[in-house]
């Protein structure tokens, strides 16, 4: 989750999705080539699939952002 959290911070305040982009807001004390490597160890692991993954969490995130604006 705190990965996950992490490459969308870094797309959103980098405004791109390249992953030196993205792991700029990742939260680990590690150097940056560290965090290059951790990052595409995330993003190509079989264990980690868009449907079990990442679809229930970005649902989750986009209803909570639909909430937030709806009650604005």
């Amino acid at each position: 989750m705190n990965n996950l959290s992490g490459f969308i911070s870094g797309m959103i305040v980098k405004d791109g999705s390249h992953l030196p982009d993205i792991i700029s807001r990742l939260f680990k004390d590690i150097d940056a080539n560290s965090k290059m490597t951790a990052a595409k160890r995330f993003v190509v692991s079989e264990w980690i699939g868009f449907e079990i993954y990442f679809l229930p969490l970005l649902t989750a995130f986009i209803k909570g952002i639909l909430a937030f604006t709806l009650s604005q």
